[in-house]
C-alpha cells in the first residue's frame, strides 16, 4: 500500500512537471525512455528530470554530447545503434550520455525501491578548527607572505606536495597553492565525491574511451581515493627502480647506499609508513566480495591501507589523507613559515634565462558548503583576474596531469613535455551471484592479487561498486540492468588493472580550444596482456560460483547480443579473443597516471633532471629554480598502485634538499 501511494505521489509530480513551460525536450524523453524499463518510468518525477537538465547544463562535456545528438532527434532516435555510429564524434557523444543519464537515474533516491540500496547520506561532522593564522596579503596585484621572500612555492597539494610543504616549513618560509578546495578535516568522507575530483570525475581520454581519475582539492588524490598502500619494496616495483638506476634515469643514492641494497628506499619508506599509519588489515575486515578474490586467486592477500582501524561507530571517517598526517599539523604548528592556499590555479610560469621569476595565478569557482574553507585569507580576489606569486623556488607536484598542463601553457622549453604517459587502465568483472554480497558495506577494498607469472603485469584488485556506477558500466539492454540491479545485492566483484608500456604517442597536450587533454591508445602487445587478465578473472568468478558475469563492454563479443554477458567459463573464452578494447564500446578507467615529465640524465629524452630539476632545452641546462616531484617524473609505470612511492621519492627529495641547503 505505501508503495502504491509513493508511486501515485510521483506520478502526480510528473504530471503537474509536464505541464510546466520548463517541460523537457524531446531527445531527453526518447533517452530516458530508451533507459528505463516502462514499468520503473512512474518513478522519473520532477526532481529526477530537474537534476539530469542541471547536471547537463552545468557539466559542458554533457552538453556538448547531447547537442551533437540532436540532429538524430526523430522516431528512430536509438542511442543503442547510434553508439556504433561510423562517426566516431558520434558514437563518441552516445556512448558518453548513455553512461551519463544510467548513472544520474539510478544515483536517485526514487530508484532505491529497484536495487534494494539507499545511498547513505553524507554526515556533516561538527569541527571546531579554525582556519590557522593568515599571513598572506594582497598587495596590488602579488600575493605576499608577510612582505617577506618566499623561499618556496609549491604547487599541489596531493602526497608529495603536502609532505614536501610540511618538511620545508620547519626551517623555510613556504606557500603552497591548490586549484581545488579545503574540506575541514574530519569534517565529512571525501572518498569518491566528485565535487573534490577534476572536472568533477567526467575526465575521459581524447577519444573517450577511458575515464581518468583525479583529485583536485587540498590532499589531492589521497583526500578522494582509497588509498590502497602498494610498497615500493615489492620485488616487482624494486626491479624496475633498479632498472632506473641501472639506465641512469635517476641516481643510486636515491635507492642504495654503498651496494645494491635498497637501504636509502627503505630507511624512507619506514618514515612514510610511521608518519601515515600505514597497516595491514586483518581478515576479519574482508567482506564477502573481498572474498570472492581472496579464495579464488593463489596469489591474493590482504592490501597495507591508509585507513584508521574502524571502531564501530556510525559514519566514522577512517581515511587517513595527507592533510591529516602532514599539512594540517604544519599549518597549525608552523603558520609563520607554511602558508596554504586553496581555489587558486597556476596558469603560468614566467621564466626569465634560466630561472623562474613569478607565477602567475587565477581564482578557481569554490564549493558553497559549510565543511569547506573558502577564502580563507580574506582575499576577496576577483573571479576573472589573475594574480602573481613571486619565490626564490617553484616545486610542481601536481600530478602527471596537472605538472605537465602548467609546463606547456608556460611553453618550457622541451618537447618531451607530456609525452609517454601511462594510465593503469583498469576494467571492472561484475557477477550475479546466489547469495548476498553486499558489496557495499565494511571496507570496499582489501584484498589485491598479482599476476601469474608476474611477467604478465597485471593486478586483480577488490573493489566495491554502487547501483548507479554498475548500471553506468553495464552492457545490456534497459531490461537487463533493470533486472540485473533488483538482484544488487547479489552482485560482487573486483577489477583487472593493467601495468602498461610506455608510447611516446601517448601524450598530455593542449589542444586547438586551448583545452588539456590525454591522448592514449593500447598497445597491441598490451591489450594481449589485458584480454589474458580479464579472462582469468572471469574464471575465478564462475569458479566462486557466479551465475553470470558481465563486463563493461558493448562490443559484439557476446553470444546473446540483448543480455551482453556471460554464463559460463568456455563462453567467456570464445568472447574475450575478439574483444578489441574500442573506444567508447569498452569502458576502462585510471586513477594512476604517471610519466608525462619523465626524469632521466639526458635534456634530450627526458623532462626532468636527476636532481628533479626541469630541463631547459634551448642550453641544455637545468632550471635554476624549477622542480618537479610527483608521479609524472616516473620513466616508465612504477609497477604497482604508485601513492606510496610518490610519498617515498617525496621524502627522499626533501631530505637531499635539506643537505643541498
Amino acid at each position: 500500500m505505501r508503495f502504491f501511494f509513493v508511486c501515485l505521489f510521483i506520478f502526480l509530480n510528473l504530471q503537474a512537471f509536464a505541464n510546466t513551460p520548463d517541460a523537457i525536450s524531446s531527445l531527453h524523453s526518447k533517452i530516458i525512455e530508451e533507459l528505463i524499463p516502462d514499468n520503473f518510468r512512474e518513478a522519473i518525477d520532477k526532481s529526477l528530470h530537474a537534476k539530469l537538465l542541471n547536471f547537463i547544463e552545468s557539466n559542458p562535456n554533457a552538453h556538448a554530447a547531447l547537442e551533437k545528438l540532436k540532429p538524430f532527434d526523430n522516431s528512430s532516435f536509438s542511442l543503442d545503434k547510434l553508439i556504433y555510429d561510423s562517426n566516431p564524434d558520434i558514437a563518441k557523444a552516445a556512448a558518453y550520455i548513455r553512461r551519463f543519464y544510467l548513472y544520474v537515474i539510478y544515483s536517485h533516491p526514487a530508484f532505491s525501491f529497484i536495487t534494494d540500496f539507499i545511498p547513505a547520506e553524507s554526515v556533516i561532522h561538527q569541527t571546531d578548527q579554525t582556519y590557522p593564522e593568515s599571513h598572506i596579503q594582497l598587495n596590488g596585484d602579488e600575493l605576499t607572505f608577510d612582505n617577506e621572500e618566499i623561499d618556496y612555492l609549491i604547487i599541489g597539494s596531493g602526497p608529495s606536495g603536502s609532505l614536501i610543504a610540511s618538511q620545508l616549513a620547519k626551517t623555510k618560509k613556504v606557500v603552497l597553492v591548490e586549484a581545488g578546495p579545503f574540506v575541514k578535516p574530519g569534517s565529512i568522507n571525501t572518498e569518491y565525491d566528485s565535487e573534490l575530483m577534476e572536472s568533477s570525475n567526467q575526465r575521459h581520454t581524447l577519444s573517450g574511451g577511458i575515464a581518468l581519475r583525479n583529485g583536485r582539492a587540498i590532499g589531492g588524490g589521497t583526500t578522494v581515493n582509497i588509498d590502497l598502500a602498494f610498497s615500493p619494496l615489492l620485488p616487482s616495483v624494486k626491479e624496475i627502480l633498479n632498472s632506473w638506476v641501472l639506465k641512469n634515469h635517476m641516481y643510486t643514492y636515491y635507492i642504495h647506499t654503498y651496494e645494491n641494497n635498497f637501504m636509502v628506499l627503505s630507511k624512507a619508506y619506514e618514515w612514510v609508513k610511521k608518519a601515515i599509519g600505514t597497516r595491514t588489515l586483518n581478515y576479519h575486515e574482508i567482506n564477502a566480495n573481498n572474498m570472492i578474490l581472496l579464495k579464488g586467486s593463489p596469489t591474493a592477500r590482504p592490501y597495507e591501507l591508509n585507513e584508521k582501524k574502524p571502531s564501530g561507530l556510525p559514519a566514522e571517517i577512517l581515511k587517513i589523507s595527507t592533510v591529516d598526517v602532514f599539512l594540517w599539523p604544519a599549518m597549525t604548528q608552523c603558520s609563520h613559515n607554511l602558508q596554504v592556499i586553496p581555489n587558486l590555479q597556476v596558469i603560468a610560469l614566467k621564466q626569465v634565462g634560466n630561472s623562474i621569476s613569478e607565477v602567475v595565478v587565477k581564482p578557481t569557482e569554490t564549493i558553497d558548503k559549510a565543511y569547506v574553507f573558502n577564502d580563507p585569507h580574506n582575499l576577496q580576489l576577483a573571479s576573472a583576474g589573475t594574480y602573481k606569486i613571486k619565490a626564490k623556488n617553484v616545486i610542481l607536484c601536481a600530478g602527471a596531469m596537472g605538472s605537465a598542463e602548467i609546463l606547456l601553457r608556460s611553453n618550457i622549453p622541451n618537447n618531451n613535455i607530456g609525452k609517454g604517459v601511462v594510465l593503469h587502465p583498469s576494467i571492472g568483472i561484475l557477477g550475479i551471484f546466489n547469495q548476498s554480497i553486499r558489496n557495499m558495506e565494511g571496507l570496499s577494498a582489501s584484498v589485491y592479487a598479482t599476476s601469474v607469472p608476474l611477467s604478465d603485469k597485471y593486478f586483480f584488485e577488490s573493489m566495491s561498486a554502487d547501483p548507479s556506477f554498475i548500471a553506468s558500466i553495464h552492457p545490456g539492454t534497459k531490461e537487463h540492468i533493470a533486472h540485473d540491479l533488483m538482484y544488487f545485492q547479489n552482485i560482487g566483484g573486483f577489477g583487472v588493472m593493467l601495468v602498461d608500456s610506455v608510447s611516446d604517442n601517448n601524450h598530455v597536450f593542449i589542444d586547438s580550444n586551448n583545452q588539456i587533454q590525454v591522448d592514449y591508445k593500447l598497445s597491441k602487445e598490451d591489450m594481449k596482456r589485458f584480454r589474458k587478465a580479464i579472462l582469468e578473472g572471469i574464471k575465478i568468478m564462475f569458479e566462486q560460483g557466479a551465475l553470470e558475469v558481465f563486463i563493461p563492454s558493448m562490443e559484439r563479443i557476446y553470444k546473446d547480443p540483448a543480455k551482453r554477458c556471460f554464463t559460463s567459463y568456455r563462453e567467456a573464452k570464445k568472447a574475450i579473443k575478439k574483444l578489441e578494447f574500442k573506444e567508447n564500446l569498452t569502458v576502462l578507467s585510471s586513477a594512476h597516471m604517471q610519466s608525462s615529465n619523465k626524469m632521466g640524465n639526458d635534456y634530450k629524452i627526458s623532462v626532468v633532471s636527476r636532481d628533479f630539476k626541469v630541463w631547459n632545452q634551448e642550453n641544455g641546462q637545468e632550471f635554476s629554480n624549477l622542480y618537479v616531484v610527483d608521479s609524472s617524473i616516473f620513466p616508465t609505470s612504477v609497477g604497482a598502485n604508485p601513492m606510496q612511492s610518490i610519498y617515498t621519492f617525496a621524502k627522499i627529495f626533501v631530505d637531499r634538499l635539506d643537505k643541498t641547503y
